[in-house]
């Protein structure tokens, strides 16, 4: 069985490269063979295991990598049955508000446009987002701005696998476009106006 690097370096799944860095640092500081072993048994970690470890956390496609790999996703159905219950709960709110309308899908399965004045919104659902669905999103995603209102884009996803970058990549485009993790119940990005954000409340904690 291949060792959690997490646990190796003693820093929570969540860590920022930075936070890695620095733990990987003072455990090879107290790990290095140039320093006195400390007297007992020998210690579980080596200073091999803790290079092995920070090569991969501190790589951001092997980090990616490893992730996808050592977490145990939720099979397709259960993340195909969260994103339709996801979207039933955000037809719903539509349904309920009726300054909303909700569009018909586009050609691509599962998207939707909101008129959610002064926002039109596109909603695109999937399972996962990685690197690589991230920027395909970013490049596709139908976003305008007009006189008159913003139309922002979200992204609901069962799982965002790489937080650090769809945080950092929302934050620095010019455009509004939202990715909501569904099983952290968390956003990154940000929305346009307040009833934007109301209308996917329920999504976040």
């Amino acid at each position: 069985m291949n060792p959690d690097y997490y646990k190796v370096l003693d820093v929570d799944p969540g860590a920022s490269l930075e936070e890695i860095h620095r733990a990987w640092r003072r455990l090879a500081r107290a790990h290095h063979p140039d320093r006195s072993p400390p007297p007992g048994p020998a210690p579980e970690v080596s200073m091999a295991l803790l290079n092995e470890a920070w090569a991969t956390l501190g790589d951001r496609s092997l980090r990616e990598a490893y992730d996808q790999g050592r977490r145990a996703p939720e099979p397709a159905a259960v993340q195909d049955a969260v994103l339709a219950a996801a979207r039933a709960v955000l037809s719903g709110r539509v349904r309920a508000d009726a300054g909303t309308e909700v569009g018909r899908p586009s050609c691509e399965k599962g998207d939707l446009w909101i008129e959610n004045p002064p926002a039109r919104v596109s909603v695109r659902f999937v399972r996962l987002l990685g690197t690589a669905e991230l920027e395909a999103w970013l490049q596709s995603a139908a976003i305008a701005f007009g006189r008159d209102r913003v139309s922002p884009a979200v992204l609901i996803a069962c799982r965002v696998l790489v937080p650090d970058e769809a945080h950092l990549r929302l934050q620095s485009i010019r455009v509004p476009a939202v990715a909501i993790d569904l099983i952290r119940s968390k956003a990154f990005g940000a929305f346009p106006c307040a009833r934007s954000e109301e209308l996917f409340s329920p999504f976040l904690r």
